[in-house]
Order: C-alpha cells, then structure tokens, then sequence
C-alpha cells in the first residue's frame, strides 16, 4: 500500500500542477481536480484507509465519463486517459486494508470499465 500511495501522489503532484497551468491557458478543469483526487487518495492509502477503494472507484467512473464526453467510443483515445489508472486500481484489489464492501466495489467498477 505504501508504494500504491507514493506513486498516486506523484501522479497526484503531477496533475494537480499540470491541472494549474492548463487551467491559467483556459483548459480542461479536470486534470486539477483528477490531481487532487489522486493526492487525496494516497494520503488515505498511507493512513490504510478503507475509504481508500471506494474513492478510487469514483474516480475511475467519474474519469470514464469524462474520457467519453472528450473522446466519444474510439479505444485508441480512451486508452490514454484510462489505461494508466486502471493499472494503478490493481494494487487497491490485492491490498489486506480492511473495508466494509469498498474491494467488491473496485472490483466491479475495474471489471466493467476493463470490458468497456
């Protein structure tokens, strides 16, 4: 879970900073709030948090809606925007953070967005 959570807040520190700039040029809100979300959910991971999966899952649907109303069904530009937080979500599956339901939650979110 530590190594989860460190690599979600550089790519938390990443996109909150990149979300600044783009935003200061008249650009998509969401890359600053992606990257508060993301630093938001490490810190939780580094407290082994159990509300850690179900946030995380929140986010992989709330970024799906987003990557379809930017890019619409084409895999090669849904890849991209969906593809590295997918693979991060898999650590969140095999992590031994006790949760009431927040695993089965991640579960079925990463199974259906994976099928997608």
């Amino acid at each position: 879970m530590l190594l989860f959570s460190i690599l979600v807040a550089l790519i938390g520190l990443a996109l909150t900073a990149g979300g600044v700039y783009l935003l200061s040029l008249g650009g998509s809100l969401y890359y600053l709030l992606a990257g508060v979300v993301l630093l938001l959910n490490a810190w939780l991971g580094f407290k082994r948090h159990a509300l850690a999966r179900p946030l995380f899952a929140l986010f992989l649907v709330i970024t799906l809606i987003w990557s379809l109303w930017e890019s619409g069904y084409d895999w090669w530009a849904l890849a991209p925007r969906m593809g590295l937080f997918m693979l991060l979500a898999i650590p969140l599956l095999f992590s031994s953070v006790a949760d009431r339901g927040g695993r089965k939650v991640l579960f079925l979110v990463w199974l259906v967005l994976g099928g997608y």
